[in-house]
């Protein structure tokens, strides 16, 4: 319909269709990845839905160099419709996908289950183990969910009223909100323009998304190893915020400078810190947690909820960017996403749980005493920290006065 499409409400039509497709499918590939992923790898399992969007970025730029050289007629067509192609092959490859072992488990179905299960994990004395834990513990919360009304409304009763599970939903929303707000997708979406308006010309600013792209798909390799061995608190607390923010910093110094080469110089040094870091922790993080941390009764809604705060704040921010810049300025709107980062960075710091090497089962309890809960455990943990290293640093200089 987008590429063949003569009429504007055609094409309107098509996009909103694609914007549906889309919606469900950030929804559902997460949830699909963590309930058939080993829980030891997977953080690494669930960047794969970032890096494929940062690869699919990354194609989009060079196409996009590519048919800039087209006759204006076709160009937006070649464009738009190159996005069936793999479209096409998600689709082949969904065809052959098997349900997963939870969902088997939350219907009864134990026999199927085992054998998705066997399909993905292998038929070893470690996994079947890790199989009949899953299952007994998804049989207890199960169980548990009998003792609530059935039903939509019971769902959504429970979702509100049970810190537990109310917690997610909140962090859920929140993580939404620190991706977006800290201005990386509304950059992104005008990077063309932005490049023009420091001094860059319109073909070599198009031009300049294709080692832009290349950085982004680099930067979300490393997530890959990290998410499981450092954990999403460290990736997304350490190797990532902190960096975004000093990003936002050079992005808002080099607005400020005289020449076109040293505007356009500071202020991909600051996109590659935002881009590169945010694909370490902020990016991955969102869609990890969006598969993992919700109960596999409320877990569909879960996912739904935050796919739709990740979408509702890059609809924000990028609707908003234009009218923000031509208000306050691009020093002025950078300032308001890094004000907007450290906020969030402070909110994340005491409710942001470490789901790492936790089944799905597990990560539940993760959430006991709900978003309060949450700020005491990572506040106890924060004290802990700092009284050992103050201990141990204390002992290192008694041993050196010995």
């Amino acid at each position: 319909m987008q590429t063949f499409g003569k009429e504007y409400a055609v094409l309107v039509v098509g996009r909103l269709i694609m914007g549906v497709g889309m919606g469900q499918e950030s929804m559902i590939m997460n949830i699909y990845i963590a309930e058939v992923a080993p829980w030891r790898t997977r953080g690494g399992n669930l960047n794969s839905y970032n890096a494929f969007q940062m690869a699919g970025g990354f194609i989009a730029n060079i196409w996009l160099s590519i048919t800039i050289q087209v006759d204006t007629m076709w160009r937006w067509r070649l464009f738009l419709g190159s996005g069936f192609v793999v479209a096409f092959i998600q689709f082949v490859g969904v065809v052959m996908f098997a349900e997963s072992p939870r969902w088997h488990m939350k219907n009864n179905r134990n026999e199927e289950a085992k054998k998705v299960w066997i399909r993905y994990h292998g038929d070893g004395p470690d996994s079947l183990r890790d199989f009949e834990y899953a299952r007994q513990l998804v049989e207890e919360e199960l169980d548990e969910r009998k003792k609530f009304q059935r039903g939509f409304f019971g769902d959504i009763k429970e979702i509100i009223s049970n810190p537990r599970i109310r917690a997610p939903f909140v962090t859920g929303a929140m993580l939404g909100f620190t991706s977006q707000f800290s201005g990386g997708t509304a950059i992104a979406y005008y990077m063309t323009p932005i490049l023009v308006g420091i001094g860059v010309t319109a073909k070599k600013a198009v031009y300049a998304q294709i080692p832009l792209g290349f950085w982004s798909l680099a930067s979300s390799i490393p997530a890959f190893y990290a998410l499981d061995k450092f954990g999403r608190r460290f990736c997304y607390l350490i190797l990532s915020l902190p960096f975004v923010i000093l990003g936002i910093v050079f992005g808002m110094i080099g607005f400020s400078l005289n020449t076109a080469s040293s505007r356009a110089g500071l202020f991909l040094v600051g996109w590659a810190l935002i881009n590169g870091n945010g694909n370490i922790g902020i990016n991955p993080v969102q869609w990890v947690m969006c598969g993992e941390m919700y109960e596999l009764p409320v877990r569909s809604y879960g996912a739904a909820w935050s796919a739709f705060w990740i979408f509702i704040s890059a609809f924000t921010t990028t609707k908003t960017f234009t009218k923000t810049t031509d208000a306050i300025g691009h020093i002025g709107t950078f300032g308001l996403y890094l004000a907007f980062t450290c906020f969030f960075y402070f909110w994340d710091f005491l409710t942001l749980p470490e789901t790492k090497n936790k089944t799905l089962e597990e990560v539940r309890e993760q959430f006991d005493g709900g978003i309060v809960g949450l700020m005491k455990r990572n506040s106890r943990n924060l004290t802990t920290y700092l009284k050992s290293k103050l201990q141990k640093k204390q002992v290192n200089q008694h041993n050196m006065e010995d």
